[in-house]
């Protein structure tokens, strides 16, 4: 006598057009209807975050539906085909693109591959953007040898920007698109009242003025060495645009010397 063996085969080249259902009655009180409720047609997905599948299924009184959700690429023959589950279950797909999602059903204890499956639910899987990266760049601060390692600022009188001042002013490199965070200095005042402060400035379309885009809070005016800066900025770097950062002194008439200069840029 002959046995007769039935393997459960993985893949399927069978295909139904979207919205339409397909019987393979071989036994008895078969399933009648199934429908897809998750994903909807034409869903959304992020890689790497499970996509929920849902079905329904009508079934003879005293039959209990099962479900197989099968997926696969729009350009490949044949479905994916997972095992059998009593309800819900969730497809993580392994990479981005379009994916498609159809839900057979059969009554439980049925040796049927399917009594009936929908057609395909199709969508697209987007890979997650990589994340920001805030990159700091040290600012070199060109001062004259007798200066090193640090520059500087003589403080003739009190006085605005760029007058009695003597700045220092640094170009600092720029991609446009970027976005500058965050600058900080590192700076000693000359004490008794002299205050350093430090802006950010864009000259744009190669014009010879200048423009303040932010300034930072004065120094303590104690003599101490400390940081100063703007934190937590969001400045977009413009297209044909130059962008420098001055330190002065604010006020008092001594002198004052920066040690470093550091800007962040996503």
């Amino acid at each position: 006598m002959r046995s007769l063996q039935i393997f459960a085969m993985l893949l399927c080249a069978c295909d139904v057009e979207p919205g339409t259902e397909t019987a393979q009655a071989l036994t008895a009180n078969p399933c009648t209807a199934v429908a897809l409720v998750a994903p909807a047609g034409g869903f959304s997905a992020t890689l790497g975050t499970p996509i929920d599948l849902s079905g329904s299924a009508t079934c003879p009184v005293g039959q209990t539906p099962e479900f197989s959700f099968w997926h696969k690429r729009p350009t490949d023959s044949n479905w994916t085909i997972p095992a059998y589950v009593p309800g819900n279950s969730t497809f993580t797909p392994p990479d981005a693109g379009d994916w498609c999602v159809s839900v057979a059903a059969r009554a439980v204890g049925s040796t049927d591959s399917f009594q009936v499956r929908t057609g395909a639910a199709c969508g697209t899987v987007t890979a997650n953007a990589p994340p920001s990266t805030t990159r700091t760049i040290v600012v070199p601060v060109v001062a004259p040898s007798s200066d090193l390692p640090h520059a500087a600022l003589y403080a003739m009188t009190d006085g605005a920007l760029g007058s009695a001042s003597h700045p220092l002013v640094v170009a600092i490199p720029s991609t446009a698109g970027s976005t500058i965070t965050a600058i900080r200095a590192r700076v000693q005042d000359g004490g008794s009242g002299t205050r350093v402060r430090l802006a950010l400035l864009v000259a744009r379309d190669n014009a010879q003025a200048f423009s303040t885009v932010v300034t930072s809070p004065d120094s303590l005016g104690v003599g101490v060495e400390e940081t100063i800066g703007v934190v937590d900025r969001s400045i977009a770097v413009e297209a044909s645009a130059q962008y420098f950062v001055t330190v002065f002194a604010s006020s008092g008439v001594l002198v004052s010397n920066i040690y470093r200069l550091e800007i962040d840029v996503l």
